[in-house]
């Protein structure tokens, strides 16, 4: 008898009470951020569904049935049959369980969604990446930076994508823009080593002298045998008046370059 009844309580309340979150689980946001806050709210979700199981099977909240839900249950049942309180807390539960598996579904359902449109997105930025790269070997300047730009906002952490941008707008005059993409470049990837040395470039070009040393100076630490940033920041050396340090940095960037590196 507690069987049967707590089975058929089941089937009437996955109908009326979680119809509901079965017809949420079928959204489709549009975009990237929506779909995060899907698979956020599906979280949240579901560990209030663990709690709310936890707490039944505690006993530490009520489990009576409403008025109304039961005479759904007492339907067909002789008029002197009354739902005992056992049987309310075993259909309680179990009621707990199909929405604790149904929250698991929806969250499952919304990290796949997101999942998907990271990946497509993915795809998307390498096509516009190859195609600033393109773009940018054949000094078509305006394409390219167009074709950085949607590489970065497809993937906002595209480190590479913010260093060539920062190169395009360095070759074609826009010192600042190309200083702020620098910036992004190194902060996205500390290692970045020829983004410090660009933005070194463009700060000696600036006159900004200590910044550009640095900057160079970074970008030697990250990659010893780089000739160039060594001769850059002994030329920035030399702008401040540092002869001794500079002709230092001249004599290893030789010597690099001697051995081709």
């Amino acid at each position: 008898m507690k069987t049967g009844i707590a089975i058929a309580a089941v089937g009437i309340f996955a109908f009326l009470g979680l119809r509901t979150l079965a017809v949420e689980g079928q959204a489709k946001p549009s975009d990237r951020s929506a779909l995060q806050r899907e698979v956020d709210r599906r979280k949240s979700e579901l560990a209030e569904a663990k709690e709310d199981l936890k707490a039944a099977r505690q006993g530490e909240i009520s489990l009576r049935l409403t008025e109304d839900e039961q005479k759904i249950e007492h339907f067909g049942r002789p008029p002197e049959y009354k739902f005992r309180s056992e049987d309310a807390k075993t259909d309680g539960i179990i009621r707990r369980k199909e929405v604790v598996r149904r929250s698991q579904e929806a969250y499952r359902l919304a990290l796949a969604k997101l999942a998907s449109s990271m990946t497509a997105d993915a795809q998307s930025a390498a096509k516009a990446f190859e195609k600033g790269k393109s773009s940018l070997d054949q000094k078509d300047f305006r394409s390219a930076i167009s074709a950085f730009s949607d590489a970065i906002r497809l993937d906002p952490r595209h480190a590479e994508a913010y260093y060539l941008r920062a190169l395009t707008y360095a070759k074609s005059g826009r010192p600042s823009k190309a200083i702020a993409d620098a910036n992004e470049a190194v902060r996205l990837n500390p290692k970045y080593e020829l983004a410090f040395y660009l933005r070194g470039i463009l700060y000696a070009g600036k006159g900004e002298l200590d910044k550009a040393i640095a900057d160079f100076t970074e970008a030697i630490r990250l990659a010893p045998k780089h000739a160039l940033a060594y001769r850059r920041r002994g030329m920035a050396y030399e702008k401040k008046g540092n002869k001794p340090q500079a002709e230092k940095d001249y004599a290893q960037a030789k010597k690099l370059e001697r051995k081709g590196q």
